[in-house]
């Protein structure tokens, strides 16, 4: 009877441990969705774009069914509110505003796409095979801009914000001539591609570029973007995010008015 009574306390104690464990976890999964305004935390950040951004080695797989549109969604928006918690939290000034815009539009764009049998999340769908084309040309083009944002740094702050701009409409054309051609996607498929783009940082650099538009010549009187100085740091903070990088260009700079 002792034996039996040893066996059952230590089974329940066995079970009270795992049910602790188990516990502590969940805890800790949910507290990951909230970033702490650490340096590391830009890391993690970084990194939570790379996968948002449909192409790329850290990059959540495109869907080619409803199922995985799904699956795709959760993830997509469970991102969304974490950088969004992590912006309001610790971002200041011209960042803050620059992903409060940006966020906004973004998780308009998927809601659109995850609405279930949505005229958005047919043509989402419809254009999966061409994005998996792309995804090393998109992921190039996204790489190489990263770079030459990274030499905006170390502009004079008042040519910070239209070379961004400039650089940006950059982007837009190498998706756009890689779409295209290397890939061989549809003006169909394409129309989706540029629609995706407009919904990340195109609508937002929109608003803080005014007269530097992507049909103005004020890009080509602005001039060719310098080379950083040659003690400089070569490599750029940010390897994933486009965003990120254009948050650390705009970083001294206070909030715009939203009238313009």
């Amino acid at each position: 009877m002792v034996n039996l009574i040893a066996k059952l306390i230590i089974v329940l104690s066995i079970w009270a441990f795992n049910v602790d464990q188990l516990e502590c976890a969940r805890k800790k999964k949910v507290e990951i969705t909230e970033l702490p305004c650490t340096k590391h935390s830009e890391a993690d950040v970084d990194v939570v774009f790379g996968r948002m951004s449909g192409y790329g080695n850290v990059s959540r797989t495109f869907p080619s069914n409803q199922n995985e549109l799904n699956e795709y969604c959760s993830g997509q928006l469970e991102d969304i509110k974490m950088i969004d918690s992590y912006a309001k939290r610790c971002k200041k000034g011209l960042p803050k505003q620059y992903f409060s815009i940006m966020l906004y539009t973004v998780k308009g764009s998927m809601q659109r796409i995850c609405k279930k049998n949505s005229k958005k999340a047919k043509q989402f769908l419809a254009a999966s095979n061409c994005i998996r084309r792309a995804s090393h040309y998109f992921d190039s083009c996204h790489r190489n801009l990263i770079q030459r944002l990274h030499r905006i740094k170390f502009t004079e702050n008042k040519k910070k914000i239209p070379y961004t701009c400039c650089e940006y409409y950059t982007l837009r054309k190498c998706f756009q001539d890689n779409g295209r051609g290397k890939a061989k996607c549809s003006e169909k498929d394409m129309e989706t591609v540029e629609e995706l783009m407009e919904s990340t940082s195109s609508n937002a650099l929109n608003f803080f570029c005014g007269e530097y538009a992507e049909d103005s010549d004020k890009c080509e009187k602005l001039g060719t973007l310098p080379a950083p100085p040659s003690n400089s740091k070569q490599r750029p903070k940010f390897l994933r995010s486009i965003s990120l990088t254009v948050a650390e260009i705009f970083d001294s700079f206070p909030e715009q008015s939203i009238t313009r």
